[in-house]
């Protein structure tokens, strides 16, 4: 079973989301990964691109079928906050469509080549860690 949504950011082309028996695996690594980080020795910038990137992969997994925007947005959020970092969440209910859209290109890889572009992401990522200072 693969799920399919039609983005009009990549001209009605899906995004290749995690088989259902990849969910856990790709999630425990991603998890892994943002745990293992040292957050409170990075700069700025270098917290936004963590936190952006995490944010993005785990997104493309799609764990939570319904509802997996706004509860990836949320679980980030709730990260953020155990690691110290301060994100400003109206931002981003603020702008639900521009981050989703984000997110989409954040994660643009399919067979015929890597059409990612991860910057849209990383600004709004990065705006929030700002704003929440």
């Amino acid at each position: 079973m693969t799920i399919e949504k039609q983005e009009a950011v990549l001209g009605y082309m899906s995004i290749e989301y995690a088989k259902p028996h990849e969910i856990e695996y790709k999630v425990n690594a991603i998890l892994q990964n943002l745990n293992d980080e040292k957050w409170q020795n990075l700069s700025l910038d270098n917290q936004a691109e963590a936190l952006s990137t995490g944010l993005a992969e785990l997104w493309k997994v799609h764990p939570f079928r319904e509802g997996n925007t706004r509860t990836t947005i949320t679980f980030i959020c709730q990260f953020a906050d155990s690691k110290e970092l301060p994100l400003d969440r109206t931002l981003f209910e603020q702008n639900a469509a521009y981050l989703r859209s984000a997110l989409v290109a954040a994660t643009a890889i399919f067979p015929d080549g890597d059409f990612r572009k991860p910057e849209y992401l990383l600004r709004i990522v990065k705006d929030s860690l700002e704003r929440g200072l």
